[in-house]
């Protein structure tokens, strides 16, 4: 990309969004898209609302993921603070 001068041919997408965050901060006419923001720091939050959910005898889906959100320049001030 930028070492050959073909930048402006580029679009970037990550994982994680720090990276994207970063970027769209510094550089408002990134080639980076989007990335996704897994927000780990959250898991432990819904395990705890599934166990209880559990305990009190609700029945809940055999599968129970945590959404991941697309972090873009437009959302990325909302979405990641």
């Amino acid at each position: 990309g930028r070492e050959l001068g073909q930048e402006d041919k580029l679009a970037v997408i990550g994982q994680g969004a720090n990276l994207a965050v970063h970027e769209f901060r510094n550089n408002p006419s990134t080639h980076f898209v989007a990335s996704p923001a897994y927000f780990p720091e959250r898991y432990g939050k819904h395990l705890i609302d599934l166990a209880l959910r559990i305990l009190n005898g609700e029945r809940v889906p055999a599968t129970n993921l945590i959404e991941p959100i697309c972090v873009t320049l437009d959302n990325h001030q909302e979405v990641m603070g």
